[in-house]
């Protein structure tokens, strides 16, 4: 399997269980469905962070976002995956449109081909103006601001002036790749879809595919708005309709990917091509109180969905946990390269094709590495990096993570903390992460809903 070709694609806030292949009830996914029906479905995948500077560094290098480079910053040393397949010949391509994965924090190592994809955007410094105008000049609990943060978003969302592109532009851009660029190399595409995340506003046209009717304008924009600026007020038919438009943009989503999919036949590579579809992280909606995705590693945020497809693959479920950290070794060690000693993950190549692999702690760090969690199929353990607001959830017995039991189980909590403590011990995890985001990238990454993480 040596020359087999590799398709990574990561869709940005995408929650396990709003997938078809973990049992969600509606019928939002098909083609991610059908590329699990001929694949491997992982049902314990789980993110290494709980946003995407905390866990694109694991999926991309197979080391957690705070060993090689301050926190969320890929270092020089870092075991780009990219970087090991192109030094054996292989063609690397990414297309992707998240601020967070920018050159800033050395993402595009090893890519031949690497673009930040970005629609519209002209007006960009216009908007941030006023928006700033709004929030330095006007009480938040005031009317006024409410009615002219309003219209910001009616407007941001009413116009070509997205911080993110289309999963359509994203699909458009590898097709032509896989059409007009590619060589006789073998090829490893990764592509990055950011539609199902925050501000939640899916193309009209896919709601002929969807059970409920669509969703109004003025409501949507009421929706997004509420969500990031009053997340208390939000009630149960606000929840709801959120659903709905979170569902659409995964419906959406699927449907480009089962383009680039449908290319991938036409161009008779997909008997040849490793295709894997999972996420960064999930999203809340009101679970633990909070929406979006905050740096607590609870369930709704790091399980994950996972599921890989291709050449040597058997049609199987796993029930047994990984990590996206196991997820570049895994990837050199299907197509027989050699892995790099720096990746701090694990091969998981012999439960793709029906075996069994060892039991694995999964650890995730966020909040500028100062909060930390450790996984089991059976545990969760919270903590900070001084031991300070630590919890022990069940996950057995109590799958919504809301009764601490540490103190009922000190030795399964102790387990954990040196886990945690021999990571932060070994790496730098005081180095803090400064990048100079221009003004805009800065507003980018407001309308996409992102505070500090």
């Amino acid at each position: 399997m040596d020359s087999a070709n590799v398709l990574l694609i990561t869709v940005d806030s995408l929650r396990a269980d709003h997938t078809s292949c973990l049992a969600y009830e509606e019928n939002i996914d098909p083609r991610l469905a059908e590329l699990g029906e001929r694949g491997a479905i992982f049902r314990q995948a789980i993110s290494n962070g709980p946003n995407t500077t905390a866990s694109f560094p694991s999926i991309l290098t197979g080391a957690h976002s705070a060993t090689y480079g301050p926190y969320g910053i890929c270092g020089t040393d870092s075991p780009f995956l990219s970087r090991s397949l192109r030094d054996v010949g292989y063609t690397t391509f990414g297309y992707h449109s998240n601020p967070h994965l920018g050159t800033e924090q050395r993402y595009p190592t090893g890519f031949d081909q690497y673009n930040d994809v970005v629609e519209g955007g002209e007006s960009a410094a216009a908007v941030a103006s006023f928006k700033d105008k709004i929030d330095k000049r006007l009480p938040t609990n005031s009317l006024l601001y409410r009615l002219l943060r309003r219209a910001w978003h009616y407007f941001t969302m009413s116009t070509d002036n997205s911080s993110y592109a289309r999963a359509g532009t994203i699909s458009d851009r590898a097709i032509d790749w896989l059409e007009q660029g590619r060589n006789d190399d073998p090829f490893f595409g990764w592509l990055h879809y950011m539609d199902v995340h925050y501000p939640f506003d899916p193309p009209e046209e896919i709601y002929a595919d969807l059970p409920h009717n669509q969703i109004s304008k003025m409501r949507r924009i009421t929706l997004n708005a509420k969500m990031q600026e009053r997340p208390d007020e939000m009630t149960d038919a606000d929840i709801r309709d959120l659903l709905k438009l979170y569902d659409a943009e995964i419906r959406y989503t699927d449907s480009q990917i089962g383009r680039v999919l449908d290319t991938l036949e036409e161009q008779g590579l997909l008997d040849d091509t490793i295709v894997i579809v999972t996420a960064d992280h999930g999203e809340a909606f009101g679970e633990h109180g909070s929406f979006g995705h905050h740096p607590y590693p609870y369930e709704e945020l790091v399980r994950v969905p996972l599921i890989v497809s291709g050449p040597g693959v058997e049609s199987t479920t796993v029930d047994q946990q990984v990590s996206l950290l196991d997820l570049a070794p895994t990837v050199l060690d299907l197509v027989d390269v050699e892995t790099p000693t720096q990746m701090e993950g694990a091969s998981f190549a012999p439960a793709l094709a029906g075996g069994t692999i060892d039991d694995r702690v999964a650890m995730t760090i966020s909040d500028n590495a100062t909060l930390y969690g450790c996984r089991t199929n059976d545990w969760k353990y919270i903590t900070r990096r001084d031991g300070q607001e630590s919890s022990l959830y069940d996950l057995q017995a109590d799958p919504d993570e809301e009764i601490d039991v540490q103190d009922n189980h000190p030795e399964v909590a102790s387990r954990f903390f040196e886990i945690i403590s021999e990571y932060t011990e070994r790496v730098d995890t005081d180095n803090e992460a400064t990048i100079d985001h221009s003004p805009e990238v800065k507003q980018r990454l407001e309308d996409l809903g992102y505070v500090e993480e």
